[in-house]
């Protein structure tokens, strides 16, 4: 059963780690949370639940996660988010599985949106690269959306069953999260030097609301489909004007 280790990066999330580490706990015997600084309660409730805490200064999303990596037992590596939990079929799906080797294992994600699951929008199906070997891929140095890479280009395998999502569970966190998105987004255009195009600035924030409502079918999620689909169109809009002001070394912190 316990083929892989599961690694979880958190920074307070008192309300999620316990059901992920118990969900994790399912199909792993070495769960590993790596914590960036929670001042809540994020801490004792891993460890109550049976996780190995790590605390560590936030290093980013791709270095934190590796950095968890170095403390699993496991070559073969199962990564969470800390507002994530499988389900019953997914769990299935891990226990039964076969691992081989230059293989990276796809899940699919579901998420939540002010306590509505979103299964248009773009949002789903989203197949994520979440089980691999360590020896052989590691995260990558983006700011955000990261990715899985190594120096093989793997095979890739979807396993059954959905890992649930947790997200944007309230007003202020919809507006946080679109500000910390959308700054990293524009860190990430200045890290591979590539500005937006004339077209994208004008038009971006507009094209993004039209893409996610309707060529991905957001209607089909009602009100909250539009609520996804004006928060898409402004993370656009402000990932532009942060890339206007690192253009002009303003500070964005």
């Amino acid at each position: 059963m316990y083929k892989f280790s599961v690694v979880i990066i958190t920074l307070n999330e008192e309300n999620n780690i316990g059901k992920c580490v118990r969900s994790a706990n399912k199909v792993s015997d070495d769960v590993i949370v790596i914590d960036s600084g929670s001042t809540d309660n994020t801490i004792n409730v891993a460890k109550e639940n049976g996780a190995k805490v790590y605390n560590v200064d936030w290093m980013g999303y791709s270095r934190t996660k590796n950095y968890g990596v170095e403390k699993a037992a496991n070559e073969w590596i199962l990564s969470m988010d800390a507002d994530e939990f499988l389900s019953d079929k997914l769990i299935r799906s891990l226990k039964n599985t076969i691992l081989e080797n230059g293989t990276i294992y796809l899940i699919n994600r579901l998420s939540s949106f002010l306590g509505k699951w979103v299964r248009h929008s773009g949002w789903h199906p989203e197949w994520k690269k979440r089980l691999y070997n360590k020896n052989e891929f590691h995260w990558n140095d983006a700011k955000v959306h990261e990715e899985l890479t190594g120096y093989i280009k793997p095979n890739t395998i979807k396993l059954d069953g959905i890992l649930y999502h947790y997200s944007y569970i309230s007003e202020k966190d919809v507006k946080d999260k679109t500000e910390k998105y959308a700054r990293l987004l524009a860190l990430e255009m200045q890290r591979k030097g590539k500005p937006p195009k004339t077209l994208k600035r004008l038009f971006g924030a507009k094209y993004k609301f039209i893409n996610t409502f309707i060529f991905k079918l957001g209607f089909l999620d009602g009100i909250t489909g539009y609520r996804v689909s004006i928060m898409n169109s402004r993370v656009v809009d402000l990932k532009l004007k942060y890339y206007k002001f690192i253009k002009n070394k303003k500070n964005i912190q």
